[in-house]
């Protein structure tokens, strides 16, 4: 029983966790950040920069680039805006 409680109340905690909201992303009024927010948030949710390295970040643009295309998102990014997210996500990325 008291293994129950523990376990409901552990559940209750990382539930009311994830409601607590994001952080919001650095410069958001800055065109970069707004054009990595539109672009990035068509298909999930779009996480802060901190959350990868510089490196890992132009890994998952190629990657999402890609997946962009097999959804029939046409094209994926022009080259000012894939060079407008980088740009932002190399200033705001992870060190």
């Amino acid at each position: 029983m008291k293994r129950t409680i523990c376990h409901l109340s552990m559940l209750s905690m990382l539930l009311l966790a994830g409601c607590a909201g994001t952080t919001p992303l650095p410069d958001r009024e800055n065109l970069a950040a707004r054009v990595y927010a539109e672009k990035c948030g068509l298909c999930h949710s779009v996480p802060h920069p901190k959350r990868h390295s510089f490196e890992e970040w132009r890994h998952l643009v190629t990657l999402m680039e890609q997946r962009m295309l097999e959804r029939g998102i046409d094209p994926p990014l022009s080259s000012d805006e894939e060079e407008a997210i980088l740009t932002y996500l190399k200033q705001h990325a992870r060190k």
